[in-house]
């Protein structure tokens, strides 16, 4: 259960941080700085979508037992 709450604050974290990779986009630095930190917060936000997912499929899957 501890290690499952560590899981869920790095996800928390790495959110955060990919929300933050929005900024240099937002304040229109150029594309050679925006775009790598764009593409790796979107790939961060698929995993952790996934991940998450999962999770809350399972915990619906156990309760229906």
């Amino acid at each position: 259960m501890e290690k499952e709450r560590k899981v869920i604050w790095l996800e928390n974290a790495l959110i955060i941080m990919a929300i933050a990779a929005l900024w240099p986009a937002i304040l229109q630095w150029p594309d050679r700085v925006t775009k790598p930190f764009l593409y790796l917060a979107l790939v961060t936000m698929a995993v952790i979508s996934r991940r998450r997912w999962r999770r809350l499929m399972s915990i619906k899957k156990d309760k229906n037992q």
